[in-house]
């Protein structure tokens, strides 16, 4: 199937932002290449798939030629903090990057602009320091299959990046005992008899209070299992 116009964008702005914020030039070529694999040929590309290790001026003449050729623009002021997240992604799934070298990364483009799709690697950067000092604070994360998971953290970024999620979604959780999405009601529980009371979240369909959370990996998989996604789906 060829591709379209605003997938051959994306893939553009992917390699713009990542020069922009980490002087990173490889997706440049690698756009070329790109292009080359879904039948997309002209003297320009082929020239550009062989500047890996040439200059930045060459690089960036060859890529703009290409863009004009495709009748592809890129407004200057257009956001870039998302492409360059997605292609960082893509270099971590790819073994290009060290997840947790990207991990802090994620970490300094929520302190940034506050994006909450960049949140959960904000704790999971937490999760990473606590693990050092004999702490568990993410959900299936241990020092055993740490690269792992931050990998699969990865790959759903750049799942759900592309889907539509109900409102709330990160608020909702999976429910342990009978794995229904919920948004968890508040509940007063007494510690004895005379007891002080407190407060605890439990199911509203049949009142368990252990959680499977969305925002974590394990309440990921259990949405795309729920809404029967295919990897197929997945923009690569």
């Amino acid at each position: 199937m060829k591709i379209s116009k605003d997938e051959i964008k994306y893939r553009a702005s992917e390699a713009i932002a990542l020069d922009k914020l980490s002087s990173d030039t490889s997706m440049y070529v690698d756009f070329a290449f790109y292009l080359l694999d879904n039948n997309i040929e002209s003297k320009n590309i082929y020239i550009l798939a062989g500047l890996e290790n040439d200059s930045y001026d060459d690089k960036i003449h060859y890529f703009k030629k290409i863009l004009e050729e495709l009748q592809i623009n890129i407004p200057e002021n257009e956001r870039i903090d998302f492409p360059y997240a997605k292609g960082i992604a893509r270099q971590v799934l790819n073994d290009k990057i060290d997840p947790v070298t990207a991990v802090y990364t994620f970490v300094k483009l929520y302190t940034q602009t506050e994006d909450s799709r960049y949140l959960e690697f904000l704790e999971i950067s937490d999760g990473i320091d606590l693990l050092e000092e004999g702490y568990k604070l993410v959900p299936d994360m241990d020092k055993d299959n740490c690269n792992e998971y931050i990998k699969h953290a990865f790959e759903l970024f750049l799942i759900f990046a592309e889907l539509e999620l109900p409102e709330n979604f990160y608020k909702q959780r999976y429910c342990k005992k009978c794995l229904k999405r919920v948004s968890p009601i508040k509940k007063i529980k007494r510690h004895g008899l005379f007891g002080k009371k407190y407060t605890i979240e439990v199911c509203p369909e049949c009142g368990a209070d252990d959680f499977y959370w969305t925002r974590y990996n394990h309440g990921k998989d259990l949405y795309l299992k729920e809404i029967h996604w295919e990897r197929k789906n997945e923009r690569r």
